[in-house]
């Protein structure tokens, strides 16, 4: 895709550029300290100062949040990858946040996945009728419009019911409805969502990837963000000089990206793709770079006017 720019200056797409377009990020910035974080071994007491825990509490912290808050601008947060990150984060704060792109905090995914999906109890569902199973849906935190679900890590067709519908509208096989407060999923006929071996069904359970608010000079780099009920990433208050560097951004249920509210966002070598609703989403004041980014065409949405 070529590049788009949108209310940049000059100055800010040279350097923007340069260092999306930087062999390696490293190659350019100025590091503070780095902080570790492993979802498999680490633990919160710690101190992420090493990549190991050696029995001294300096090991790896276990989750991103964790690490957030042991962190300051200039500093590295560096992920394992060997295990996906099960929660949502907020970049946000003084904290963080820099004057400069040379002391920018970094999030250094290392191919790691931040996962927004809780697979679907095998108990919930009951039988409704032919090739058709439902359960209650009764979560507290649930955007409807753009919860999913999704099959083998996938999102599966949903087939929207109008709001004054009496009857459950047709569903297509291996499609699913939302309808007068249940989930209702066709199966193929011979398999059934009872069962681990016949589907792998998962939902959307946490809201955002990550929110960037108020934020400047953040960098993330080689980190896929999946499975949430919005976006993947949004930087939609104010939050500058954004710098999404092989950022993989997919199924999630609005967006992979969204951006607005005067926040700027450059992204380079990275990729939109199968999110449910857009790809992208440009709100008012959104500025913007991609460059060399795949996304589908027509796979952005500008409400930028």
């Amino acid at each position: 895709m070529k590049v788009d720019i949108n209310k940049f200056t000059v100055t800010a797409i040279v350097l923007i550029l340069s260092l999306i377009l930087s062999s390696s990020l490293s190659s350019s910035l100025t590091f503070g300290r780095d902080i570790f974080v492993n979802s498999s071994v680490g633990d919160d007491i710690n101190s992420g100062l090493n990549e190991r825990d050696n029995g001294t509490q300096n090991g790896p912290v276990r989750t991103i949040r964790q690490g957030l808050k042991l962190s300051r601008a200039g500093d590295r947060l560096i992920l394992d990858a060997s295990k996906p990150y099960k929660e949502s984060i907020t970049l946000s704060g003084k904290n963080i946040s820099s004057r400069n792109s040379e002391n920018a905090f970094i999030i250094e995914g290392r191919g790691a996945i931040l996962d927004g999906t809780e697979p679907i109890p095998m108990d919930v569902w009951k039988f409704y009728k032919d090739d058709i199973f439902r359960f209650q849906l009764t979560l507290a935190d649930v955007n409807v419009t753009y919860f999913h679900i999704l099959k083998d890590n996938k999102p599966i067709k949903r087939i929207h019911a109008a709001s004054d519908a009496t009857h459950l509208p047709n569903l297509e096989i291996e499609s699913w409805c939302l309808f007068r407060g249940y989930i209702y999923f066709r199966t193929n006929g011979k398999k059934s969502p009872m069962f681990a071996e016949d589907y792998d069904l998962s939902y959307s359970e946490r809201k955002t990837g990550i929110s960037i608010i108020q934020a400047n000079n953040i960098k993330i780099h080689d980190l896929t963000v999946q499975g949430y009920q919005l976006d993947g990433i949004a930087a939609v208050n104010g939050a500058m000089n954004i710098i999404l560097d092989d950022v993989t951004c997919c199924k999630n249920g609005r967006s992979g990206l969204a951006v607005g509210g005067g926040s700027s966002v450059a992204a380079g070598y990275s990729n939109f793709v199968d999110n449910c609703t857009t790809q992208v989403l440009l709100l008012q004041y959104a500025k913007y770079i991609f460059h060399k980014c795949y996304i589908p065409k027509n796979g952005i949405t500008n409400k930028t006017k």
